[in-house]
């Protein structure tokens, strides 16, 4: 009894203070201002500059067996960028500033130019102070670079977090290198950003799926984008331009370097040779290579050369550049995607607005497998409707179909991540597994058409309208004591303020209680708003299924969802 009337009060309660106490005023937002830093702010400014300059392709050079330190020299006059030698990083590869350099290179990035001149040496290199230094990639893999990541554009519109995109971050790139799997990396949180402590390969990657997530989460539903976004080392886009361009070339036992020479005379594209990876696993750069005299496509030759001998080849992201490697080499074994999927997990609904998205999301959240054992539940659940974004589904497709033992659920190296705030799917395979992922998503997307899409709406629409029964075992405080008739009237009043008092207005529609439990006949989409509300009362707590199989195949570990399917 007294239980009750405590639960009235604090219904009653909710827009405002128990004793009639204003809330102060909040302090204006921004009024507050400071006092710069000089120091620090030039400090950035030099640093920011200094890679606007390492990126602009204005670079032309050619050089043959030019020493290191005179190429440095030239490349850092012509980039207007300070470039030195870790020289104690060279000693330890056994090379000094005499190693020869050997180039051709025209407008393209200072970056660019580096990547095809240090590769050959197992050499790369890092910013340092107001420039850059040439290092070894090992010396580069054990500094760390502290950098701050601004995430209010992808959080103005209230979804997601700051914490869930740190989980994304962590679980998805830069691999082993955190300080939760014993790496040295770290990222905390302060307001809407992220300060992350990382070497520069994972800040490259970070940087560029923050920049891809923000542009596809203001990708427009009309001509909405569908082509899969790298992340890591590999280009799309180059990748289709190198299927459209053919060749007619011949090798007879040619040394493998002297045939990737013969390919770059084409011009199209920049071929380099990864010959520190060929070292590594006991291969020669000179490794006699034949193919017969035909016109093909550049991958086509390239496959034909290099699979006889265990190697590959992978488009980077800048410069137009071909790098031939092994299969095993730690640069380019897998890359991440993104990819955009806004039509697929909403099954072709066009929707626009965050509240679209939280009424699909309440009226259907029941609808996942993991809530069929919750009796109360089952008159809420609606037939062949999946829960909606239908993320469940698509991991089912995708990891049960396309090489299942390769995804990381059967100990496979691939991995997989929905990123619901941008409505896309963030995904870790191999380049010809991420080719069958393409093709496996835009079949599903010519069974997708505006017939189906309006049959699936009219579907939700008439369920939703469907008046249904449901019996709420409310959750009381106490087990024995009498609930009195003006609690039963408090909570009946907050319904129907809360669901809209016109709803009750029909003949077939009804709110009692039978003893302890509330017993409401209603329309299904009411129902869901009352159970909302219920929850958040703290006055029901629906519990899902437990203890699942520990480790199931992929596409059955994750429930599927009230029926439906992709078309």
């Amino acid at each position: 009894m007294r239980v009750l009337l405590a639960t009235s009060i604090v219904l009653l309660s909710f827009s405002g203070y128990l004793w009639g106490e204003q809330p102060p005023a909040l302090p204006d937002a921004g009024s507050m201002t400071i006092a710069p830093d000089a120091d620090a702010t030039q400090q950035l400014e030099r640093r920011q500059t200094i890679d606007q300059r390492m990126q602009a392709e204005s670079i032309s050079l050619d050089v043959k067996g030019t020493p290191l330190h005179e190429f440095v020299e030239t490349l850092s006059k012509q980039a207007n960028v300070p470039i030195s030698l870790d020289r104690f990083a060279l000693q330890d590869k056994g090379l000094s500033q005499n190693a020869k350099i050997t180039i051709q290179a025209k407008n393209l990035s200072a970056n660019g130019v580096l990547d095809l001149a240090l590769q050959k040496y197992g050499l790369t290199y890092v910013p340092k102070g107001d420039g850059i230094e040439i290092t070894s990639r090992e010396e580069r893999d054990s500094i760390l670079h502290l950098r701050s990541y601004s995430l209010a554009p992808l959080l103005q519109d209230g979804s997601g977090t700051v914490g869930r995109w740190q989980e994304i971050i962590t679980e998805n790139l830069g691999e082993d290198s955190w300080e939760a799997l014993g790496g040295p990396g770290t990222v905390r949180a302060f307001g809407n950003s992220l300060v992350v402590s990382q070497t520069e390969q994972v800040h490259a990657e970070i940087g560029s799926f923050l920049d891809l997530a923000l542009k596809v989460k203001q990708f427009p539903n009309q001509n909405y984008p569908v082509q899969s976004l790298p992340i890591s080392s590999s280009d799309s886009a180059q990748n289709q331009k190198l299927a459209a361009t053919t060749l007619e070339v011949e090798f007879k036992n040619t040394p493998l370097r002297e045939a990737i020479q013969q390919l770059n005379k084409s011009g199209s594209v920049i071929f380099q040779l990864d010959e520190q990876a060929l070292n590594d696993v006991g291969l020669s750069p000179t490794l006699p290579i034949t193919l017969s005299k035909d016109q093909r496509s550049i991958p086509s030759i390239l496959d034909e050369i290099l699979s006889p001998h265990q190697l590959t080849w992978v488009c980077t992201k800048q410069n137009n550049l071909v790098v031939i490697t092994t299969l095993d080499s730690n640069c380019f074994s897998e890359e991440v995607r993104l990819y955009p999927v806004r039509d697929l997990v909403w099954h072709g609904l066009n929707v626009e607005t965050m509240q679209q998205r939280r009424f699909l999301q309440d009226s259907t959240r029941w609808q996942a497998d993991q809530w069929s054992n919750v009796a109360y539940l089952k008159s809420l659940r609606m037939a062949n409707i999946p829960a909606l974004p239908d993320y469940q589904q698509l991991d089912q497709v995708i990891q049960g179909t396309i090489r299942p033992s390769s995804w990381e659920v059967l100990g496979g190296p691939g991995s997989l991540q929905f990123v619901q705030e941008i409505d896309c799917v963030l995904i870790k395979q191999t380049p010809e597994i991420h080719h069958e992922i393409d093709g496996l998503l835009q079949q599903l997307r010519q069974q997708q058409t505006p017939e189906t899409t309006t049959a699936f709406k009219t579907q939700i629409e008439k369920a939703n309208a469907e008046i249904v029964s449901v019996r709420y075992p409310l959750l009381w405080s106490s087990p024995t004591d009498d609930l009195d008739e003006a609690g039963f009237n408090n909570l009946i009043r907050l319904i129907y303020s809360g669901t809209g008092e016109s709803r009750w207005q029909l003949p077939e529609t009804s709110l009692s209680f039978a003893y302890r439990d509330l017993v409401v006949r209603q329309r299904r989409d009411v129902q869901q708003q009352i159970l909302s509300m219920l929850i958040e009362l703290d006055l029901l707590h629906p519990v899902p299924k437990t203890n699942p199989p520990a480790q199931l195949p992929p596409g059955q570990y994750m429930g599927g969802g009230g029926g439906g399917g992709f078309f």
